[in-house]
């Protein structure tokens, strides 16, 4: 339909929307976080900031879009920055190797990293950055997930062709063995379904989230990795 021009930033990653339809998009080799504030009707990014990461992979922002979360890959870091004050120089906390997503809880005070090269899950002080809990699980957590509505997180585990779900003291409360690799994970609005994308089996599976199976599969093209429910 139209282009967003973003050059010089390249290897665009991350990508974030907030409750007022802004749109951020992460330079994963410049480390700098874009703004775009009217993304219907833009041709250039609004505003940039420093992200502190090396690396910059993965991004999700607060519902205000007042604070910004960014992994860096080979810094090993999440960085916590001001998308609107470039002024504000970054929060940044190491949290280990290969940290590659990350999610908010429900009420925003928390922020849930998987951390890759340690096979761990870190929880931390969404405000402060300081670390509340680290566990280690099984494989590798690839993606992390909060589930709408509930304490309890997702991963997809490519390792071990699973994904996993943790109680809110990051425990493992069930595992749902896949035949493909899964990757990404959207959730349905209003019903308990999540949506993972299956890279070597070009589907994605609905999984019930209640039963924890999976009650259909939807044929996609090669390699889907992410989805986004409209």
């Amino acid at each position: 339909m139209r282009t967003i021009e973003l050059s010089p930033f390249n290897r665009l990653h991350g990508i974030a929307i907030d409750d007022q339809d802004r749109l951020y998009v992460l330079s994963e080799e410049k480390g700098v976080l874009l703004r775009i504030d009217d993304a219907a009707h833009a041709s250039a990014p609004s505003g940039a900031v420093a992200t502190g990461a090396i690396k910059a992979h993965m991004v999700v922002t607060n519902r205000s879009g007042s604070r910004a979360y960014v992994t860096g890959l080979l810094s090993g870091t999440v960085s916590a920055v001001d998308p609107h004050d470039a002024s504000r120089p970054p929060v940044v906390a190491a949290v280990g190797p290969l940290p590659e997503s990350c999610a908010l809880s429900d009420d925003e005070t928390s922020l849930f990293v998987g951390v890759r090269g340690a096979r761990e899950i870190v929880q931390l002080d969404a405000a402060t950055l300081r670390q509340e809990k680290r566990v280690a699980v099984q494989g590798d957590p690839l993606r992390v997930y909060v589930v709408p509505g509930e304490e309890t997180l997702l991963t997809t585990d490519i390792e071990n062709r699973t994904v996993t779900r943790y109680g809110a003291d990051l425990r493992e409360v069930q595992s749902l063995q896949f035949d493909a690799v899964p990757a990404g994970i959207s959730f349905h609005h209003s019903k308990p379904i999540a949506f993972v994308t299956l890279l070597d089996s070009n589907q994605v599976a609905m999984v019930d989230l209640e039963s924890f199976t999976t009650v259909r599969t939807i044929s996609t093209g090669p390699e889907p990795d992410v989805t986004a429910l409209i």
